[in-house]
């Protein structure tokens, strides 16, 4: 029987939180920078953190589905495989528990640092390998974070303009993701181009790194609204790019820091 450890309701300490990301660096090979920065920007690296307006959970803002999918997929290889084996996709590609307290104990896991920081990793792996396969070159961090907020699929289709057709007003091109994202899409009502947007996400997943010392007190997290707008999530493993052109640069933007909170789904 699976039950909920108490212990996680506990905030993990800062400490605590980069030795997970070590951790997860080490056994997936996900870049421990870009994790740090993923960390802190979703939730300021605060184990327990919660979204109030959404189901966004743990130091890497997992929504429930996302979770449930990612432990079904992954949890045997991170010492998950009796969770793994409890859930089950229903209709629609849901994934579903039947258990309710199962199901309670498997998303109380979200705030292990451990367990959401491999998670975490596995994901962007996942989603560079996509990226690199659909798009024929390397990708930068910020188009893995953009990914991470937009799926892999609305992913690949907004760095498509950015490329392609770079002056394409983002909304145009992820039309539900920028309803739930108006900071990142829009500057004084103003729409952002692709290029842009993407430029925002690359100066956030491809800056400096934050700095440790932990806020003074208790801090809002600060990320996007996650939203898979119209995108797959191609989970299969793929043959590595071959190292051709260089990813598209990146133009640094300075982000707002007054962006909504996570919703990430897996279509």
């Amino acid at each position: 029987m699976i039950t909920t450890d108490p212990t996680l309701q506990t905030n993990a300490s800062r400490g605590q939180v980069q030795s997970a990301l070590a951790e997860s660096s080490s056994r997936t090979g996900a870049d421990f920078h870009y994790l740090l920065k993923v960390a802190e920007r979703e939730s300021h690296m605060r184990s327990t953190a919660q979204a109030p307006n959404s189901s966004a959970a743990g130091v890497f803002q997992f929504n429930e589905q996302t979770w449930l999918a990612m432990v079904k997929q992954s949890g045997a290889k991170f010492g998950l495989g009796t969770e793994a084996s409890e859930i089950s996709s229903g209709p629609g590609g849901r994934q579903e528990v039947s258990d309710p307290a199962a199901r309670q104990a498997i998303l109380a896991e979200r705030n292990d640092p451990r367990l959401a920081a491999l998670m975490a990793g596995q994901l962007a792996n996942q989603n560079r390998s996509y990226l690199q396969k659909h798009l024929g070159r390397p990708v930068s961090d910020g188009e893995v974070y953009a990914a991470h907020i937009f799926g892999a699929g609305g992913a690949l289709k907004l760095i498509n303009a950015a490329d392609g057709s770079p002056d394409q007003a983002a909304a145009s091109v992820l039309p539900t993701a920028a309803r739930a994202n108006h900071n990142l899409f829009y500057s004084r009502h103003q729409p952002r181009t692709a290029e842009q947007v993407m430029a925002r996400l690359d100066s956030i997943a491809g800056g400096p790194s934050p700095a440790m010392p932990a806020p003074a007190g208790p801090t809002p997290a600060a990320n996007f609204m996650q939203v898979a707008d119209d995108s797959s999530f191609d989970a299969r493993p793929t043959a590595a790019a071959v190292p051709v052109p260089l990813a598209r640069p990146s133009n640094l933007l300075t982000p707002d820091t007054s962006t909504a909170l996570a919703e990430f789904t897996i279509s």
